[in-house]
């Protein structure tokens, strides 16, 4: 079916052509997915043996004198094939991070003793003076960790989002608009545009493309295939991925895909576009869950253990004589409000068990791929993988 423009609104092309009789974008991505068996058949097939120079007059563009660079054309170009950039992850509010930190099983359980103990101590404590000062420090600990964790990663989230941005500014490319060559970012590429290259400033390929001229052109594409040897790029084999390096020669080539719509695109979204609302948690995060466990059993082991020493040896034991130390036995006035105390004295064994642990779990995933490497492939060419 014809794509529609937006309403009230008509594109024409540099030559005249009407946006709705331009190939359509699932033909330009089935161009590159098939650029290595079919590829060169379908672009006859869809110029009519014209090759890419008759591609770029269908897509309103010139092989010579590229697109007019005028904002409305680029714009609807934009929407019609997709923007040459990735939708980027918003960073995490401030509140945001203070309840992620807050999920720390060490600080719940620090949280836990301090409720408990600040009431018992100021109703059932011997100098209720000073009851509160214990409680109260485990509170303004938590509170201190909390927002200095939540606050170190803010501050690092924000310093992250502007590097990144200061990179895609400075990173430029060339394309032929108007007939001349204008520099622009990556982000600012369009489908239709003839963007030139070389293997020394311009050697990386930000969209995928096909040649229109070059001279001894030669690309890079260990990073999709293994292949060490550089690829030449012909007109037998004119087909430029995204993401691959030219290392020979300089030429000019038409965009046909960018963005999530690039082969490297799809490959990047297929890995991490839905990655923060997949629950399957990372090898890493299971092993560390389990030395988490692990401890935690430990430690409740100690727990219980000093409890029931603590029961046997303050209670029990003077039981049987008669009298404790705090006069003859008497259930409701002595041995409750120590069993409290040394509920409060096991659940502290617990939370310093844990914490000599330094279990305060992060999320690492960029280490982990490394890290839970257990076998390295190489192929024919002994280049690794």
């Amino acid at each position: 079916m014809p794509r529609q423009a937006p309403s009230g609104f008509q594109q024409l092309g540099d030559d005249g052509t009407d946006s709705e009789s331009w190939p359509q974008k699932m033909q330009l991505m089935e161009l590159m997915d098939e650029r290595e068996s079919g590829g060169l058949r379908l672009l006859s097939d869809l110029t009519g043996g014209g090759g890419a120079e008759k591609l770029a007059s269908m897509l309103g563009s010139s092989a010579g004198s590229g697109l007019s660079g005028e904002a409305a054309d680029l714009d609807h170009r934009k929407v019609l094939f997709g923007a040459n950039a990735f939708r980027e992850k918003e960073p995490k509010s401030y509140l945001e991070l203070v309840w992620d930190a807050l999920h720390d099983a060490v600080l719940i359980m620090l949280l836990v003793l301090a409720a408990v103990q600040l009431p018992t101590e100021l109703v059932f404590g011997k100098d209720k003076s000073t009851a509160w000062i214990e409680p109260t420090a485990l509170f303004l600990s938590v509170f201190i960790i909390v927002n200095v964790s939540s606050a170190t990663d803010y501050v690092k989230e924000r310093q992250f989002k502007s590097l990144a941005a200061k990179l895609n500014q400075s990173n430029k490319k060339v394309v032929v608009r108007r007939g001349e060559q204008t520099e622009v970012t990556d982000a600012e590429i369009v489908v239709g545009d003839v963007l030139a290259f070389n293997a020394h400033s311009l050697a990386s390929l930000p969209c995928d493309g096909v040649l229109l001229s070059g001279s001894d052109v030669k690309v890079d594409e260990s990073s999709l295939t293994g292949e060490p040897d550089p690829m030449p790029k012909t007109a037998e084999a004119p087909f430029c991925v995204s993401g691959t390096d030219v290392v020979s020669g300089s030429g000019r080539m038409l965009v046909v895909a960018v963005g999530p719509y690039s082969v490297s695109g799809k490959i990047k979204m297929a890995v991490y576009h839905d990655e923060e609302e997949d629950d399957e948690a990372s090898p890493l995060f299971v092993k560390l869950n389990g030395i988490v466990e692990d401890v935690f059993k430990v430690g409740l082991a100690a727990a219980v253990f000093c409890f029931l020493a603590m029961v046997a040896l303050g209670i029990v034991y003077p039981s049987f004589r008669g009298c404790g130390e705090e006069g003859c036995w008497d259930f409701l006035e002595v041995e409750w409000l120590h069993l409290i105390e040394y509920m409060l004295t096991a659940i502290t064994v617990l939370a310093v068990a844990m914490m000599a642990q330094n279990n305060l779990v992060k999320h690492l995933d960029a280490c982990e791929t490394m890290g839970s490497a257990t076998t390295i492939c190489s192929d024919k060419h002994r280049h690794g993988r």
